[in-house]
């Protein structure tokens, strides 16, 4: 009501900017529509019914564009498998050949769990989440929304580190790699084998190879399963046990020398013959150990790649607990870089450039804050963390942890025959986020809001055309007086008729201005509010505003059309009623 009180104002601006013209009818139309008695009932009705038609249509879009906003993070990506235990090599190839039916299709493991961030461990079932995924390709596998300026090329690029070695190729399913080992005079020790194993597209998981004595001999690792091809050795874990002075003579305390030697059946050309890059490192692997002066060195030779440990190993202590020893080429980062979702920030009031300590299992980790985003893909509206699946693989296992951690795949590929594909190779369960969208949609439970919104829509045009029959039809004795004159005044029928016509346009158009303007306003007001998720709280992300501008364009013009061809065929009856002679017998 409010806005349509600026109509008259706006006419009688247009009145007096038309009045300069030299023209007849836009000047008189103007003058008349200025002057003339107002329905303000019917304007009303007009704006009204043209705000309901704009919001109607605003707020499905909004509805749609929050459905897809919810998908997108919910799943974090266009499809996503999840297993039902951590993946192993055998699983990664699988999934390897069924993402192969997509060709130009991103593919990442992602390691997806929970992790307590110092003391803070969240409440009862809302746990800290912890995702890491390929960030090299954060730009076309992770969906969500961004604040304004950001992408996820952008967050991603800042995760990612220095691209890992590629390791030792090792000859299919592991053939002929040998270990050899021996350890102080009069010892009997052992060492249990644990090979760390790398796939060409950075999957890494660890492959039990026995335990073998450490006699001098050479003796052939025992893949506790075949390897398969085109891996490569990226870490060596060696859990030392054995007696130390079972002979007589042996040494029974003191530090002792321990050498190891793992040799790798490869063709090397002469001229890397002797090379000992890249670096390897030794890592004792307890807390309080018997091992000191740890050293491993890699060289390549013409019978094959050879990487040689050494320990000193203090025996009366190495009696008591052992010595675990972790040989890797994968050096990590003193602090894991990580973004984390704005309840984070709320939550322990992290930054960026901040540092967090982080245990994921029974595993220290530290991290530091270079971003922060609204929500971490997959972990709507929790306290969370992203990192780089790579830079988190390397800390983890340079921290000793060798177990599984990848727990699902995502594609940035939701085609029908990638979905298939990886559902045939059963795996586990496949989740697209075009199927996410369509169940939170159109889902039983949901069709009653776009079908409200159809309604609203529907009647809000038959609202507008009745109004527009009562601004047209409210003056009508005047009108028909007026178009009375202009006969006897010597204009014809048809100029008449455009007269009339232009006066009603002149009215019926600022309201349906006023209409659209106010449908907006109570668009960014209110549609926001209306919206809900699945499960009847408020939707994450929050709704954001979404506007069709060909579909407002077209209900708007829409209407205006309707209210030409009802003004058109009411003037045009209005100006055939109306001859000269109403002025001779007083007709009004």
């Amino acid at each position: 009501m409010l806005g349509v009180r600026l109509v008259p104002v706006l006419l009688g601006w247009a009145a007096t900017a038309a009045g300069r013209s030299r023209g007849l009818v836009l000047p008189l139309a103007a003058q008349q529509a200025a002057r003339r008695v107002h329905a303000a009932t019917a304007m009303v009705l007009v704006a009204a019914a043209v705000a309901a038609a704009v919001f109607a249509l605003a707020l499905r879009t909004t509805w749609d564009r929050s459905q897809q906003d919810q998908a997108a993070l919910r799943v974090g990506t266009d499809l996503a498998l999840t297993l039902p235990a951590p993946a192993e090599l055998p699983d990664a190839r699988r999934v390897e050949a069924a993402a192969g039916q997509a060709p130009g299709a991103v593919v990442s493991p992602v390691i997806h769990r929970p992790l307590a961030l110092g003391r803070y461990v969240g409440p009862q079932g809302a746990r800290p989440v912890l995702v890491a995924v390929d960030s090299r390709q954060a730009g076309a596998l992770l969906r969500g929304r961004l604040d304004p300026g950001a992408t996820w090329a952008g967050v991603g690029g800042a995760l990612a580190s220095d691209r890992a070695p590629e390791g030792i190729p090792l000859p299919d399913d592991g053939d002929g790699v040998l270990l050899r080992g021996r350890g102080p005079a009069g010892t009997s020790l052992s060492a249990r084998v644990t090979a760390v194993l790398q796939d060409r597209n950075g999957f890494r998981a660890a492959v039990p190879a026995g335990e073998l004595p450490l006699d001098g001999e050479s003796h052939p690792l025992e893949w506790s399963t075949a390897p398969g091809d085109g891996l490569a050795l990226v870490a060596l874990r060696l859990e030392l046990d054995g007696a130390t002075g079972t002979e007589p003579g042996a040494a029974t305390a003191g530090p002792a020398t321990l050498r190891a030697t793992l040799t790798i059946p490869t063709t090397v050309a002469g001229d890397d013959a002797g090379r000992d890059d890249p670096p390897w490192q030794l890592l004792p692997l307890q807390q309080q150990d018997p091992v000191s002066s740890a050293v491993a060195e890699l060289r390549a030779t013409s019978v094959g790649t050879l990487l040689r440990t050494s320990v000193e190993v203090d025996l009366e202590y190495f009696g008591y607990t052992g010595a675990d020893v972790l040989a890797t080429v994968l050096a990590a980062p003193p602090l894991v870089p990580v973004a984390v979702s704005q309840d984070l920030v709320e939550a322990v009031g992290a930054d960026v450039g901040d540092e967090l300590a982080a245990v994921v299992g029974d595993t220290a980790l530290p991290l530091e804050v270079v971003a922060v985003v609204p929500h971490v893909p997959s972990a709507p509206g929790q306290v969370a963390v992203l990192a780089d699946a790579d830079t988190l693989s390397r800390a983890l296992i340079e921290a000793g942890r060798l177990d599984p951690v990848v727990d699902a795949w995502w594609v940035s590929d939701g085609s029908d025959a990638t979905v298939a594909a990886l559902g045939s190779a059963g795996l586990g369960t496949v989740t697209t986020r075009d199927g996410v969208a369509a169940e939170l949609a159109r889902g039983p439970l949901r069709v009653a809001v776009p079908t409200a919104v159809l309604v609203l829509l529907t009647l809000a045009g038959a609202l507008f055309l009745a109004a527009v029959v009562l601004v047209v039809g409210a003056d009508r004795s005047r009108a028909s007086v007026a178009v009375a004159r202009l006969r006897a005044l010597g204009a014809s029928r048809r100029d008449a008729a455009r007269l009339l016509l232009a006066e009603h346009l002149l009215l019926l158009l600022p309201l349906a201005l006023v209409g659209a303007l106010l449908g907006a306003v109570a668009t960014v007001l209110v549609a926001p509010h209306l919206v809900r998720s699945d499960v009847g709280a408020a939707p994450v992300p929050a709704p954001a505003v979404a506007w069709s501008w060909p579909g407002e364009l077209a209900v708007v013009g829409g209407l205006v059309l309707g209210a030409l061809a009802v003004t058109w065929v009411l003037t045009t009856l209005l100006a055939r009623g109306a001859p000269p002679s109403h002025l001779r017998d007083g007709t009004p």
